[in-house]
């Protein structure tokens, strides 16, 4: 798949908002991943699975699910998933599939913390 840049630069600008976004609900970004952890009990750190830590792997599950919500409302059904399913090549490999895949438990969660956009 083609991806674009100026698309690239729209997706890196969302994902930064929702980063700042659970920057700014603390409480209940860490009542989630707290949540995911039992979901999820074993999470792939690095390069090219998972983030730098696994508190940050846990943290993204989120924030790719928000940034593939946003994206269906930007994009479409199909665009949006196309899109994730490169960044599943790309980087957070495994972090992206369950979005792709576990998404309604990501999803679940984010909704019992409130933490819908």
């Amino acid at each position: 798949m083609s991806y674009n840049k100026p698309f690239k630069a729209t997706n890196s600008l969302n994902t930064e908002q929702i980063h700042w976004f659970f920057t700014q609900h603390q409480e209940q970004t860490e009542q989630s991943v707290k949540e995911l952890r039992t979901i999820f009990p074993k999470v792939p750190v690095g390069f090219p699975e998972g983030a730098d830590s696994e508190d940050s792997t846990y943290l993204h599950l989120l924030v790719n699910t928000l940034e593939y919500r946003a994206d269906k409302e930007l994009l479409g059904e199909l665009r949006a998933r196309q899109v994730m399913e490169f960044w599943a090549t790309d980087h957070y490999r495994w972090v992206y599939r369950q979005v792709l895949n576990e998404g309604d438990k990501i999803r679940a969660v984010l909704r019992k913390y409130k933490l819908v956009i």
